[in-house]
């Protein structure tokens, strides 16, 4: 029996006559591993869309509280009192938020894309009957 894993973005067989794992093209994998690795990714895709959501939420939520609704001074603390001011001071305040919501935004860029791959070579299996 042929054990295969994605890892790291390649498709791997373990090989057990070298007793170690092979990179593998993806049209080598059979159809019923490449559905549950599909079935993961989705699985995986939409927990971080709704943390992304989340985190949107908040970063918007947050960025009208500082830019227009909080009392501070802007023109005292920054010499002047404009938008881009505004903004400036929303990016050092919640920096570490500005860089979680780019990260969750390029982890579901990835996980969209070996998606569509993976449906790609589904429905190349499924069309040209090569499970």
């Amino acid at each position: 029996m042929e054990i295969y894993s994605f890892t790291d973005g390649k498709w791997k067989m373990y090989d057990e006559q070298e007793d170690e794992w092979v990179t593998v093209m993806i049209v080598k994998v059979p159809i019923e591993t490449l559905l549950e690795e599909y079935n993961n990714l989705l699985r995986e895709l939409s927990q971080k869309e709704e943390e992304l959501n989340t985190i949107t939420h908040d970063y918007r939520e947050k960025q009208i509280n500082i830019m227009y609704i909080e009392n501070i001074d802007f023109k005292t603390l920054y010499g002047k009192a404009n938008d881009d001011i505004r903004k400036h001071h929303f990016r050092t305040v919640h920096a570490e938020l500005i860089q979680q919501k780019e990260a969750l935004e390029l982890s579901t860029d990835y996980i969209k894309r070996v998606i569509g791959l993976f449906k790609r070579v589904i429905d190349y299996k499924i069309l040209y009957g090569d499970y």
